[in-house]
């Protein structure tokens, strides 16, 4: 007997350009692909993420990073702070198919770092939360 099935793979580690202090908010861009990759088995699906804050420093002078990740559609260009989660792809069809979602994502869509003026120097980190439902 055959179920229907989700899965996601993407790879394990993520980082974006690095920057320098400036006035103004911005967008920073992946430094490289992410692979994210939904395969199906005669299912519907629903992929949503969201990211934890980015902070950086030790356990007793730890700095948070004004700004966090963004999902800028490639379709609209709207861009959603990713504190909550956002949708980054669905198909309410039972398909049996390879989705490659990040192949979608431009040098100016996709998964962003937003960053606001003037952010305290250091190496951040944080993490993304990826919630891939087979039904919808």
């Amino acid at each position: 007997m055959l179920y229907s099935t989700a899965s996601l793979t993407y790879k394990d580690s993520y980082s974006f350009g690095s920057l320098n202090q400036s006035q103004g908010s911005r967008l920073v861009k992946r430094t490289s692909d992410w692979d994210v990759v939904v395969n199906t088995v005669d299912s519907k699906y629903k992929l949503t993420a969201s990211a934890d804050p980015l902070t950086t420093g030790g356990s007793t002078d730890t700095h948070t990073l004004s700004g966090g990740l963004v999902y800028v559609d490639p379709k609209t260009g709207i861009s959603q702070s990713m504190t909550s989660p956002v949708t980054l792809s669905e198909n309410d069809s039972e398909t049996t198919y390879k989705y490659p979602i990040s192949d979608s994502w431009s040098a100016d869509s996709g998964i962003l770092l937003k960053v606001d003026s003037n952010p305290f120097a250091g190496s951040y980190s944080g993490g993304l939360n990826w919630d891939l439902t087979d039904s919808i």
